[in-house]
């Protein structure tokens, strides 16, 4: 009667396995720090605007009320780009090993995504602390938490455009074109439009 042995330490399978795993809790920390910050900036979103119409009216800042709309359309669309950059993230780059010149696109993705999600669930809480007391302290902080997501918002763009090897053509076309639409909200109107129009 045969009897099943495990894989000797030499075996590709056991190879295999232990390859796997530093790429598995990669995986696991992009998907938590995705999950967790978005909860985060959902959550503060939620919060601040359940504060009153007052706030909700003072966080569009000098935008324009014929403005608004197009600024929620985009708003909309950068929230959907995201997901759409944040899917290839996860099931292609995470997996595939990719790389952008060498460096792992794994290594790039964390710190970036952490540099997103942070000052974006902080962005509403120092916002309506600095409109309930405004310093210029206060509003610089607001600016440079702007400047941060706007910047590793477009670090994200360039690895998910720029990593090797790609996933499908159509894959790779829609997750740039969503990190497009996603930066072009964070970088362009919140971190100049928005900034620039609010009132002295």
């Amino acid at each position: 009667m045969s009897t099943c042995s495990p894989p000797s330490p030499s075996s590709p399978l056991r190879s295999q396995a232990v390859a796997s795993r530093p790429r598995n809790r990669t995986r696991l920390a992009l998907g938590a720090i995705n999950v967790l910050g978005g909860v985060a900036v959902l959550a503060s979103y939620t919060q601040g605007l359940a504060t009153g119409p007052a706030n909700r009216e003072a966080i569009w800042g000098g935008i324009p009320d014929e403005l608004r709309g197009f600024y929620t359309v985009s708003m909309l669309l950068a929230a959907a780009g995201y997901l759409l950059l944040s899917h290839y993230a996860y099931f292609h780059l995470a997996v595939q090993r990719a790389r952008v010149y060498g460096i792992p696109a794994v290594r790039l993705l964390l710190p970036l995504y952490f540099a997103v999600l942070v000052p974006s669930a902080l962005w509403l809480p120092l916002t309506l602390q600095m409109l309930s007391a405004p310093t210029a302290p206060f509003w610089s902080l607001v600016c440079l938490n702007l400047a941060v997501v706007a910047i590793a918002s477009l670090g994200l763009l360039f690895v998910v455009a720029a990593a090797e090897p790609r996933g499908s053509r159509a894959a790779h076309r829609l997750a740039v074109l969503g990190g497009v639409a996603f930066c072009f909200q964070t970088a362009v109107l919140d971190a100049v439009v928005w900034t620039f129009s609010f009132p002295a």
